[in-house]
């Protein structure tokens, strides 16, 4: 498990650059996050400082459809086993985008009951993610699925509205981290 010390510290400077400069931080938390996706799709590990800024970017839809669409049928299998490490090493306020991704992953491995599992987790996590319910809807209509590895995002600039949902994950880390200390 990722300790929760790192993603508290790598909040609270998300926070203050965001008042700072919000466009700025979109673009250096886009072009993060994809950056060190390469690493984790090619090295499979990151360590525990890079693995947290990553599981932090992916509330980024831009960086988590980034690496939705590198997942094809050839990887599959790698891709569900490494993002359900991930997912399950980080707090449940950030869990959700690293299991759709195992989700998506393991039904594209052929692995429905991994992939049903894994968005069933996203959902405890986040009981409103979308992408989570929608792939769900769509695997109960459609268990053979679709492919998203053919999908080209445009390369686009990076702007500030696109941090807002991990503006509501950076607010909700502490209250959530508050609750349970006092439990």
């Amino acid at each position: 498990m990722i300790s929760r010390d790192l993603f508290r510290d790598h909040c609270a400077t998300l926070t203050e650059r965001l008042r700072e400069d919000p466009h700025g931080l979109a673009v250096t938390v886009v072009n993060d996050g994809r950056a060190l996706l390469d690493r984790f799709h090619s090295d499979g590990e990151l360590p525990d400082p890079h693995a947290t800024q990553l599981t932090v970017a992916l509330q980024v839809l831009y960086v988590r459809d980034t690496a939705w669409a590198s997942i094809s049928r050839d990887n599959a299998a790698r891709r569900a086993v490494q993002w359900t490490r991930l997912g399950t090493s980080v707090p449940p306020v950030f869990t959700a985008p690293a299991a759709f991704l195992a989700g998506y992953a393991h039904f594209l491995a052929g692995n429905l009951d991994g992939a049903l599992d894994a968005l069933y987790g996203a959902l405890t996590c986040q009981p409103d993610y979308r992408a989570a319910h929608q792939m769900v809807h769509m695997l109960c209509l459609k268990p053979d699925g679709y492919d998203m590895s053919y999908v080209q995002l445009p390369d686009v600039e990076p702007n500030a509205r696109w941090l807002d949902p991990l503006v509501d994950r950076l607010g909700m880390f502490d209250l959530i981290e508050l609750a349970r200390t006092t439990a």
